[in-house]
């Protein structure tokens, strides 16, 4: 996973055959943050595909966001996990949930406002929520390829030639 020459390959952008890595936001972002480590390919594949209005805050991991519900509401990151889907739908049921997150921060400690911002924030963050174990394990499939790139040139194309057939 820290293999030099892989993550040389993935900096150059040369990612032709590599799936996900073969786009061009991908590309650049690769070549400008030049990625030394799976976190760091993981958080280029969060956030490569992500609309321009939302480069500065970047991407949103579901985890970090599960954790700070179960912190601010005391509720189980099962609910968490529940709350984030129904805050995500536009059918009414995140209007049903919203008095009770107010409400239930509001016996927290948060002011009334606070929450009713914070419950405003969280529907703009749900639209570019990423799972961080699902950015990992992409970035995990993606550094495997790239490592037989580099190392095996020759059987990595060959390979590609096969699939296309």
């Amino acid at each position: 996973l820290r293999d030099t020459q892989t993550f040389q390959l993935l900096a150059a952008g040369d990612t032709a055959g590599l799936g996900q890595l073969e786009e061009y936001e991908v590309k650049a972002a690769l070549r400008r943050e030049k990625p030394t480590s799976i976190g760091d390919l993981a958080g280029i594949l969060a956030t490569a595909r992500l609309p321009l209005e939302w480069m500065d805050s970047g991407a949103v991991y579901e985890e970090d966001t599960m954790l700070e519900l179960r912190s601010l509401l005391g509720i189980s990151l099962t609910d968490a996990k529940r709350l984030l889907g129904s805050r995500g739908r536009w059918d009414g049921t995140a209007e049903q949930h919203r008095g009770w997150f107010v409400e239930t921060a509001g016996s927290r400690g948060m002011a009334a406002s606070d929450a009713e911002d914070r419950w405003q924030r969280l529907g703009d963050e749900v639209r570019r929520m990423r799972s961080r174990s699902a950015m990992f394990e992409k970035a995990y499939r993606c550094l495997k390829a790239a490592y037989l790139k580099a190392h095996y040139p020759e059987e990595f194309g060959a390979m590609g030639a096969a699939w296309r057939r």
